[in-house]
């Protein structure tokens, strides 16, 4: 057991550690006698306890000892001038006084101790507590042991030289083995007089200086070194650090888990090293070392980042760069040569951690997280109810949303209309998360308010409305859209009973039901029949038709052979007829969305784009992200509009393609005005030459339109999808179809706008053209996927007329007519003409059928 003089001691009044010698000399010196008496006394004490024994005190001048055998030697400073009989040699005997020779009374050896120390090694003793603390290692007290002795071999092979000191050894290396083997030393010093708050920052100064110094070097000459030791004095303090890669390392993980060891020179000692020397209270300040190396590898990839490659990230980290983001941008501005070319997502992982760099996280547990930011109460967060788990699976979370900027969009665009729609896998919990969108006067949808719950019911939904209601109580939107989910309208209309809202489905999924339907009770014949059918019912805005299109779906299903369409017949009967108004067309004049495809580009965007694709996030940052994906998506729309982009306004973007088609195909169409039956309203017939005046398309002019003035996506011509109305199938929320365009256009009801005619000589010019530049034709599959709406779209591009050749002549009825043949496999429309001599489709090798 290491004896109590050789460890390590705490000062009872300050920081100070030493051993039991210089710790007396530290308290008499700094703290003064009384305190001096007490720790001697605790001194004693503990060694008392340690050998078992009691503290002895000295009868004659108040002495104290641990052990009696201390006591006895004391005693003997008391008897050593007094008078000591001698003693006679034939008086000695070796028996007891009473001279009995009897082997009972010899003289026995002394009894052992009654009690004795165990072996346990301690590392640091604190005099003034009960219970030592045993030493967290052996190995360590061995090396401090071996750091007394202070003795090293020359690395070199074949020297024997030994030093007692890593100056002595750099200068013998540098003296007989290479020059290169230098010291180096800088020194900061201040002896002016100054106050405290002055000595404290100079302090600080003096010290940045030196650790900027010792990176320089280290980075200058691929050195990492470890803080081996530090020695305090009363002169001050002295750090020691040697090289990372001297020494041994017994890795202690298997075969699978273990990491290969940067300890390379074993038994041997590197020279390089250094000494750094403080003394805050005179401002002295010394550095001594030595940067070469001899017996290992030195290589960038395994130094340690330093304080300026740390700063460089965290800045990245702050401005909110992802580690994924973080680890590219270094590729392409550091080479080999710099240890942050190395850096790995753990890097950066460990100094988040380190720096408490996590966006939105106020504590290691998420519930924690959460519940210190509902408790802020900031204003900017916007959080209106929050709900804490009940039990351990998650049952009653809910948190809503609803930002001071989110509740302005909602008192501004929310009587047009609201979407909702919900998503999981947006943390790593069972939680979903449901979103409200409104569309801006541009038709772009904008996410309002958040609900994270653990489950989407009627009542969590409820939840999110009463705080709208909280917030704006004359919410009442035209149409509340959603999926095939009744939860969202039903807890709108929870809470508010008295609204005149219109629930609409979305038509996407209603046809993807219809078509997943066919397909498990319809042959494959049929279903290609079927559903060209539905589509168009599903477009269909005029009521007369629309009625006549139902009546011809379940007339075909009912005749069709063996029965086969009376299941289907019975589900669309029983599940569609009897709520037409959510999924007709016929009931929704006005609409701004016919899909609730804004909730579903919301999600993808915020998983793809701000989530980068990760699943399991801690709710604390799904949160944050989500204030910073509305301020994202706000700021990315307002620069599209100011760059005059087609992207920053889809719509009309549209409505401009449809009008420049309309202003080239005029000519081949017949337009002209009837009367309306309604005041105020504008009634025109459009059609292509020939075609009789009872299959012409019907347009419609309103008197006037709700869209905003300075925010709306009006044609040049005129055009709006909200105050012109056509009955083709072309039905989409917010845009004209080109029948609109052609009326306005030649009824000359809006000042007319002429075709660019850049754009037009192009189209005339470009086909005529021979293809000169080289190109790699496109895979199959390498074309940008087909959205809902142009899927929705694709049957009708057999509605639109193709405009007629140069030399037709536009008065002969056999030009009016286009008459079409198709693949029955891919459905592939093709001419007759190109049918009847192609025979087969060039994809699936099958005959052409008449185009029903």
């Amino acid at each position: 057991m290491m004896r109590l003089s050789d460890q390590i001691l705490g000062c009872p009044n300050c920081d100070y550690k030493a051993r039991s010698s210089n710790m007396r000399k530290h308290i008499g010196a700094v703290h003064g006698e009384e305190t001096l008496k007490k720790f001697k006394e605790a001194l004693v004490a503990k060694k008392a306890a340690i050998s078992g024994s009691k503290v002895q005190k000295c009868e004659v001048c108040a002495h104290i000892c641990p052990t009696i055998g201390g006591m006895k030697t004391h005693m003997k400073l008391h008897k050593r001038n007094e008078a000591v009989k001698p003693v006679d040699p034939s008086e000695v005997s070796l028996f007891e006084e009473n001279g009995g020779k009897d082997e009972s009374n010899l003289m026995r050896e002394p009894p052992s101790k009654k009690f004795h120390c165990d072996d346990t090694i301690y590392d640091t003793v604190n005099v003034y507590g009960r219970v030592p603390k045993p030493a967290s290692n052996v190995n360590a007290v061995k090396e401090r042991e071996r750091d007394r002795e202070m003795r090293m071999t020359c690395p070199v092979d074949g020297c024997l030289v030994t030093v007692g000191t890593r100056v002595s050894l750099v200068e013998h290396m540098g003296r007989n083995h290479d020059s290169r083997f230098q010291l180096e030393n800088d020194e900061f010093y201040d002896e002016k007089a100054l106050t405290v708050s002055r000595k404290h920052k100079n302090s600080i100064k003096n010290m940045k200086l030196i650790k900027e110094w010792i990176d320089v070097r280290q980075t200058e000459s691929t050195t990492t070194f470890i803080k081996k030791k530090t020695v305090h004095s009363e002169s001050g303090s002295t750090c020691y650090y040697h090289c990372q890669h001297e020494g041994n390392y017994d890795s202690k993980g298997t075969l699978r888990f273990g990491h290969v060891t940067k300890k390379e020179t074993g038994t041997s000692s590197c020279p390089a090293f250094l000494k750094v020397f403080s003394n805050a209270e005179k401002q002295v300040f010394k550095v001594v070392g030595c940067f070469q190396h001899h017996g290992h590898r030195q290589e960038v990839v395994n130094q340690k980042l330093t304080d300026e490659d740390c700063d460089i990230l965290k800045q990245m980290m702050v401005d909110g760069y992802t580690n994924k983001q973080i680890l590219h941008k270094i590729l392409k501005t550091y080479n080999e040569n710099h240890r942050i070319f190395f850096s790995t997502p753990d890097d950066l992982s460990n100094l988040r951690k380190k720096e408490q760099l996590f966006p939105g996280r106020r504590h290691e547990n998420d519930l924690e997280s959460i519940l210190l930011r509902v408790n802020e109460k900031k204003d900017c967060d916007g959080i209106r109810f929050y709900s804490p788990p009940e039990n351990a699976t998650g049952e009653g979370f809910k948190l809503v949303i609803i930002s001071p900027e989110q509740l302005d969009l909602i008192k501004k665009y929310s009587h047009r209309g609201i979407t909702m729609d919900d998503t999981h896998h947006c943390t790593t919990y069972r939680l979903k998360l449901s979103t409200m969108l409104v569309c801006d006067g541009f038709d772009r949808g904008l996410p309002v308010a958040f609900l994270l719950s653990f489950s989407t019911t009627t009542a969590d939904v409820e939840e999110l409305f009463k705080c709208v209601k909280i917030l704006y109580p004359s919410f009442n939107p035209q149409f509340v859209m959603s999926d095939k989910a009744y939860v969202f309208y039903n807890g709108f209309s929870n809470v508010f009973p008295n609204s005149q809202a219109r629930k609409v489905l979305c038509r996407w999924h209603i046809f993807r039901t219809w078509k997943k339907m066919a397909k498990n009770t319809l042959k494959e014949s049929s279903v290609s029949k079927i559903l060209p059918k539905l589509r168009e019912l599903l477009r269909e805005p005029v009521k007369e038709h629309f009625d006549r299109r139902i009546a011809e779906i379940l007339h075909f299903l009912d005749n069709l052979e063996r029965k086969e369409g009376e299941m289907f017949a019975d589900y669309f009967r029983t599940r569609y007829l009897d709520r037409v108004s959510e999924w007709s067309t016929t009931e929704r004049e006005g609409i701004i969305f016919h899909t609730s495809m804004y909730a579903e580009s919301w999600h993808s965007m915020l998983k793809k784009e701000i989530l980068d694709g990760k699943t399991k996030i801690r709710v604390d940052t799904l949160v944050h992200q989500l204030y910073i994906a509305v301020s994202w998506v706000l700021e990315k729309n307002r620069i599209k509009v100011a760059r005059k982009l087609a992207k920053g306004i889809p719509r009309l973007a549209k409505n401009h393609k449809y009008c420049r088609s309309a202003s080239l195909q005029l000519s081949n169409y017949l337009v002209f005005e009837e009367s309306s039956d309604f005041d105020g309203e504008r009634t025109f017939r459009v059609g292509k030459v020939g075609t009789d005046v009872e299959k012409l398309y019907i347009v419609t002019e309103k008197s006037s339109c709700l869209c905003l003035q300075n925010e709306n996506t009006h044609c040049d011509c005129g055009g709006c999808g909200y105050r012109h109305v056509c009955t083709c199938l072309n039905q989409e929320a917010g845009v004209c179809c080109k029948h609109i365009h052609m009326a306005l256009r030649t009824i000359g009801s809006h000042q007319s706008v002429d075709v660019d005619e850049i754009q037009k000589a192009l189209d005339v010019v470009l086909p005529l053209l021979p293809s000169v530049e080289p190109a790699l034709p496109l895979r199959r599959h390498a074309s940008q996927s087909l959205t809902a709406r142009q899927t929705m779209n694709d049957h009708l591009k057999l509605e639109t007329d193709s405009p007629l050749d140069h030399d037709t002549n536009p008065l002969e009825d056999t030009f009016h007519w286009n008459y079409w043949r198709k693949c029955p496999d891919c459905l592939l429309p093709v001419h007759l003409e190109c049918g009847n001599g192609q025979k087969l489709c060039a994809h699936c090798n099958v005959k052409f059928i008449d185009y029903d």
